[in-house]
């Protein structure tokens, strides 16, 4: 190239400080601390702290206390007014401390509501980002492999199962679990018979809800299943809907979709029946405990062997635990839809992912930019590589479809690793360097890394937030981006849409390449850059490839691109087949050794 050898390596220099100093997450630091949640076994990922277990227990504790001591100033308010009248002081004493009691109690049982709905919310926040830092981590081979529906069921579906069986299951069943055992102790302690009959009842509505809560977790089974296969479709007809309308397949798709709908709803009503047989138990039992509290409370007062106290006391104790029977019986449901959830929520965190100590990995540090692959295999894809690419050089790449071309840029770039061999650069072995400092050393434009939602200035720094204007005005001018900003009204403030639906062609690749070209990357991968676009942005790219000082890859089918190469590799089924220097492949391809009169400004 003609731009000037120092001025190129200060230029990387100082893009590698740069982007160490201003990062929000610097190199030395390499990964957020979400990240080491990605050492522990999925299982303890899953699991709730020692801390939100007391704070419910606390809550129940004091829940206790306060059925405890309702019931017992019940049945001394009730003999007192039985024994010295209405105008008792010690009644009077009596009725205000119960006040005092229920208020507290109402509180409690706000705080319970509140205290039980933030330990789910901050649970399924902290499961949220450990699933998300696990996918970010995991092959790109894996994710392709993985189907959308069934990753956003994870993170929404699933994980708001999970946040329910935590606050309203697990915390509140805590809470009502406690509750239940201090208002038994009680009916126990008023009289043996009326505990009895109140723990009787409660473990029998158990046992049948143990049953019917097998029926549920079929159910939530296949329920799953058929939303999984609408939420795929759906995804797929919302992201393909032009497809669909240009090839005339509305009809046909309305059809599959209403009875994928069908089949989801079905499933859907027999749930809503087994939910229904849940509640109607829980509700029951804690009714018919209540109903039994009176009959035998009245049985032993007209026995003489209970006090008219005792049993309007049990009548108020018996009352109070219906609720927290209605809870315990309702955690069996929310225990049955977040074990299913969890289990997949487990098994997605057990997938393989591509670095397993992120953060204790050194960074990767590139001077001169060499590439060696060292019998690099992928599995379906690369067989046994071998193979350099020295410093600064632009090696173009060329071959049939299925050839491994793009498969043998994921693997420098670490989309995907090899199963057998390694890449280094500048003699250090990819695989033991961090992933993050190697996506910031070597940079990838592709078909198959589309533009995001946002700005076009969210778009064009995406690799480096923080880049100084100057670096930003570098980009757009070296990558065309000023015929872009003209052309939209609201420049580098406008927005992009997914994958850069709202763009030409044209538009998004020179975005996209000024985008990979951010920081100066000491190695440059370019997937088929040029593909579907018209000569006069075709230039455009190749001349800013030309005047890129670093390493470059460059896929591509058009020998006159690979003709500006300093070495073309011709590759067929997972193999370089030929490596041919670039003055002899343009000798073969165009009869001469001189470049084009466009690009020999920019040679290398």
């Amino acid at each position: 190239m003609s731009t000037d050898p120092g001025k190129n390596e200060q230029l990387h220099s100082s893009g590698e400080d740069q982007l160490s100093r201003d990062d929000n997450r610097p190199l030395d630091v390499d990964d957020s601390r979400a990240m080491n949640d990605l050492r522990l076994a999925p299982r303890d990922a899953v699991r709730l702290g020692a801390f939100e277990i007391v704070q419910v227990v606390l809550i129940g504790l004091a829940q206790a206390a306060i059925i405890v001591a309702t019931g017992l100033l019940v049945r001394a308010a009730m003999d007192t007014l039985e024994r010295d009248g209405l105008v008792s002081g010690h009644f009077l004493t009596l009725i205000a401390v119960l006040a005092v009691v229920v208020l507290i109690g109402g509180l409690v049982r706000g705080l319970e509501w509140s205290v039980s709905e933030s330990i789910g919310f901050r649970y399924m926040h902290r499961i949220r980002m450990v699933m998300y830092a696990h996918l970010e981590r995991m092959s790109g081979r894996r994710l392709l492999n993985i189907s959308r529906g069934a990753v956003l069921l994870r993170f929404t579906g699933d994980l708001g199962l999970i946040r329910a069986w935590v606050s309203r299951g697990i915390a509140r069943g805590i809470v009502a679990g406690i509750s239940i055992a201090a208002g038994t102790a009680v009916l126990f302690y008023f009289h043996f018979a009326l505990g009895l009959l109140a723990l009787g009842v409660i473990a029998v509505a158990a046992a049948i809800s143990l049953r019917v809560g097998r029926w549920q977790r079929r159910a939530i089974r296949m329920v799953r299943r058929r939303r999984a296969n609408l939420t795929t479709n759906l995804t797929e007809q919302i992201h393909g809907m032009l497809t669909v309308q240009a090839l005339g397949r509305l009809a046909g798709e309305y059809d599959r979709l209403q009875r994928q709908s069908a089949r989801l709803t079905r499933r859907l009503v027999r749930y809503a029946w087994v939910r229904g047989l849940l509640r109607a138990i829980a509700t029951g039992a804690s009714s018919l405990a209540m109903v039994g509290v009176l009959a035998v409370g009245a049985y032993y007062f007209a026995a003489g062997q209970v006090t008219l106290g005792t049993v309007v006391a049990a009548m108020m104790v018996a009352r109070m635990m219906m609720r927290p029977v209605r809870s315990l019986g309702m955690a069996n449901e929310y225990w049955q839809n977040g074990r299913v959830s969890r289990q997949k929520v487990v098994t997605f965190l057990r997938q393989p992912y591509r670095e397993a100590d992120g953060v204790e990995l050194p960074k990767l540090r590139v001077r001169k930019g060499l590439i060696e692959f060292r019998n690099v295999s992928l599995v379906g894809a690369l067989h046994g590589i071998n193979a350099r690419v020295e410093p600064r050089q632009l090696v173009a790449i060329m071959g049939p479809s299925g050839a491994g071309k793009s498969s043998l840029l994921s693997v420098v770039a670490r989309i995907t690793d090899p199963d057998e061999g390694d890449v280094a650069v500048d003699g250090q072995s990819l695989s033991g360097c961090s992933l993050r400092s190697c996506a910031r050393q070597i940079s990838m434009m592709s078909n198959e890394l589309p533009l995001l939602r946002g700005s076009l200035r969210r778009n064009l720094l995406y690799r480096w937030r923080e880049a100084p204007d100057s670096e930003l005005e570098r980009v757009i001018k070296l990558c065309g981006v000023e015929e872009v900003i003209a052309g939209l009204p609201d420049g580098l403030s406008a927005g992009i849409k997914e994958g850069g639906a709202n763009l030409s062609a044209g538009y998004a690749a020179r975005i996209a390449l000024a985008r990979a070209m951010v920081g100066n990357p000491k190695i440059l991968l370019l997937d088929e850059p040029t593909l579907n676009l018209d000569d006069a942005t075709r230039r455009i790219v190749l001349e800013a490839v030309l005047h890129y000082g670093g390493t470059v890859l460059l896929v591509t089918r058009e020998p006159e691109e690979a003709a500006l190469a300093d070495v073309v590799w011709e590759m067929e089924d997972g193999r370089i087949e030929r490596t041919i220097p670039g003055d002899s492949f343009r000798a073969s391809v165009g009869g001469q050794t001189v470049l084009p009169a466009w690009a020999r400004g920019g040679s290398r």
